[in-house]
């Protein structure tokens, strides 16, 4: 997603609330198959002083929806939609199982899956 995009969406503040991250999420204008890239992870410098943790915040977000996405059908579905997670500081204390299973409540909560 470009940076434009990016901060239309955040600008609507229809976000899902977590304690580890916020989910902004919208429906995708484009054809699915030219918009590969529809999930931006944002672990900003403020929060996230290394660029060790953040890279590791932003794996851990890609490998929880991979984990999720084993499932065809949530494949097809998830490119209709935009989605933006903005990493909060207490994302650091939060194991890997966790982070799977918000994500999961979050996309459940919002219709995605």
């Amino acid at each position: 997603m470009k940076n434009q995009e990016i901060s239309t969406l955040i600008g609507q503040k229809r976000a899902y609330n977590s304690s580890s991250f916020l989910l902004y999420i919208s429906k995708n204008l484009k054809n699915s198959n030219n918009s590969p890239k529809n999930i931006a992870i944002l672990a900003p410098k403020k929060t996230f002083k290394t660029a060790v943790v953040r890279n590791k915040a932003r794996r851990w977000i890609r490998n929880a929806i991979q984990k999720i996405a084993q499932n065809i059908e949530f494949k097809d579905k998830i490119r209709e939609y935009n989605l933006i997670f903005s990493l909060k500081k207490q994302f650091i204390g939060v194991s890997f199982v966790d982070i799977v299973e918000e994500i999961k409540q979050s996309l459940v909560k919002n219709g995605i899956i």
